[in-house]
């Protein structure tokens, strides 16, 4: 091999090495801004998602006190009396209710309780909301085990898409690197043998 056919081939290995040089160093810098601006999308989701979550939470608190109440409203109520006028207040019925009590000394006597025609109404439109409410419960219920699932499928995507924006798990990316290596190594000896022949 004459000396310009050397100097031919020392020039190609380094434009080969300069342009693989450049290809890596522009996938890189894409790489790190795609990263970033994932990372920046990852940051803004997780605020609103921790933003949700303290929502949830403080909407549990104010639930609980509310049942807490009714509970104590409703164990506090233990006279026949008592519990009517707590019905009363919690349907808003337009009029009173008669309780009829039966003298004492007629303690199996059964307790009438009279409700005028608009009472009556109110009643059965309380029961139908009480039973709507219960369909709903159960819907609701059923609603938001499927969206807990659905969130934690998503937190799964959103984990393997940061994997693979890294270029796949780290023994992947090990791998890719020693095949690039053995890559550039069998060419550089391809080089190397056609400059001494």
């Amino acid at each position: 091999m004459t000396t310009h056919e050397r100097y031919i081939a020392v020039i190609l290995l380094i434009l080969m090495l300069a342009g693989g040089g450049f290809v890596w160093y522009k996938s890189s810098v894409e790489r790190a801004a795609d990263m970033a601006k994932m990372e920046a999308t990852i940051k803004a989701e997780q605020a609103t998602i921790d933003n949700l979550q303290k929502t949830i939470s403080e909407r549990d608190a104010v639930a609980k006190q509310a049942t807490d109440a009714l509970a104590k409203q409703q164990a506090d109520a233990k006279t026949v009396a008592q519990q009517i006028a707590l019905i009363e207040s919690r349907i808003g019925l337009p009029q009173p209710v008669t309780v009829n009590i039966p003298p004492a000394s007629q303690p199996n006597a059964p307790v009438t309780v009279s409700a005028p025609p608009a009472d009556v109404q109110a009643l059965t439109a309380y029961t139908t909301a009480c039973e709507q409410c219960k369909v709903d419960n159960e819907k609701l219920k059923a609603d938001y085990a499927d969206l807990k699932s659905e969130s934690l499928i998503v937190v799964k995507q959103r984990d393997a898409a940061v994997t693979a924006a890294k270029g796949g798990t780290t023994w992947h990316r090990f791998w890719k690197a020693t095949k690039y290596i053995a890559i550039g190594g069998a060419i550089g000896a391809g080089i190397g043998y056609a400059a001494h022949r």
